[in-house]
């Protein structure tokens, strides 16, 4: 289940990071002015474009305001669907819809 679990958080959190890095290009904002926007350090921002880093609810709030987005529509945007591995992950879209995310506050 674990397993499973950690596969599911992957495949979201790549998908994020790919859609925060194209609402960021769409933008026109570079690295450097998001991450001092944000108060961020660039490696920091660097990781969550790659996916690498395990987004805090806060700090995802503070990235939709700064891609000026609200946090519901960048998990909803079609280009996080197109940006989901599923395959990879071992899910159909029909599984990945049903995922339920947890919010811990």
């Amino acid at each position: 289940m674990q397993v499973e679990n950690k596969k599911k958080r992957a495949v979201i959190l790549n998908a994020v990071a790919k859609t925060i890095k194209e609402l960021r290009l769409k933008t026109g904002k570079s690295i450097s002015l998001i991450s001092n926007e944000l108060n961020v350090s660039k490696s920091i921002w660097s990781d969550v474009e790659l996916g690498k880093s395990d987004l805090q609810f806060t700090t995802f709030w503070r990235i939709s305001e700064a891609l000026d987005i609200t946090p519901e529509n960048l998990i909803k945007k079609d280009s996080l669907h197109q940006g989901l591995q599923l395959g990879a992950a071992g899910m159909t879209f029909e599984q990945y819809t049903e995922i339920e995310v947890e919010v811990v506050l």
